[in-house]
C-alpha cells in the first residue's frame, strides 16, 4: 500500500473550492458503522493514510490524490465526480438552485437512513420496517399540529 495523499490548496482555476471530503466521509462511515480501519481496508491504503482524510484540523488533514479519489468512490458506490467535488478538485455545479434550504440536511439524512437499511440483517428487516414507519407516522402527526406544537 502506497500513500496516496497530498496537501493541496483548496482552489481550482480562479475559483475557490472549499474541500468537505472529511466531512462526508466522517458521515458517511458513521451511517454505515464503519470506522477508519474499515474505510482504509476497503480502500486499500494504511490506516494512517485513512486518518489524515478524516482529520478535522485543516493543518493536518490531507486530501486524497485524484486516484485515492476514485478508488474510495468504489469502495462506497459513490459517483467518482462527487467525490472530486468534494476534495476540491473539482468545482460545485453551479446555476442548480437548492429546492430547499435544507435540502443538504436532507440528503445526509437520507443517506444515513439508506445505508441503515441496505445493511439491515434480513432477520431484523420486519422490525426494522415496523419501527421506520411507526417512526415516520408519529413525525407526520408531530408536524400535522403545526407550529404551535413549539409553543
Amino acid at each position: 500500500m502506497t500513500d496516496m495523499s497530498v496537501v493541496v490548496p483548496a482552489a481550482t482555476a480562479n475559483e475557490q473550492v472549499d474541500p468537505d471530503l472529511h466531512i462526508v466521509l466522517r458521515e458517511e462511515l458513521e451511517a454505515r458503522g464503519w470506522g477508519v480501519g474499515k474505510l482504509a481496508d476497503e480502500v486499500g491504503v494504511r490506516f494512517g493514510v485513512a486518518r489524515r482524510w478524516l482529520q478535522p484540523d485543516d493543518e493536518q488533514r490531507v486530501v486524497p490524490l485524484p486516484a485515492m479519489c476514485i478508488r474510495i468512490a468504489r469502495a462506497l458506490e459513490w459517483d467518482v465526480l462527487d467525490v472530486f467535488r468534494h476534495a476540491g478538485y473539482l468545482p460545485m455545479p453551479t446555476g442548480e438552485v437548492p429546492r430547499d434550504p435544507h435540502e443538504g440536511e436532507i440528503r445526509i439524512f437520507k443517506r444515513r437512513l439508506e445505508r441503515m437499511l441496505q445493511h439491515t440483517p434480513e432477520r431484523q428487516w420486519p422490525f426494522t420496517m415496523a419501527c421506520v414507519q411507526v417512526m415516520l407516522d408519529q413525525l407526520q402527526a408531530l408536524l400535522s399540529r403545526g407550529p404551535d406544537l413549539l409553543d
